[in-house]
């Protein structure tokens, strides 16, 4: 889903963060292949995840 959207012209812009249960490193590679602007690893607090649409927010100004 995530390099679709990063392919459509229209939706390029879209910020895709992925909310993953594994934490291994090649996980993580695999999500900033697709394209993911973030990643984020089961279990989080409410407030990370706050705090990073907060940052991926920003980014988008």
């Amino acid at each position: 889903m995530c390099e679709t959207l990063k392919a459509d012209p229209d939706l390029r812009g879209t910020a895709v963060m992925l909310v993953r249960a594994r934490a291994q490193k090649s996980d993580l590679q695999e999500g900033v292949a697709v394209g993911a602007d973030a990643c984020l690893v089961k279990p989080f607090s409410p407030m990370e995840l706050l705090e990073r649409v907060g940052t991926l927010l920003d980014r988008r100004g």
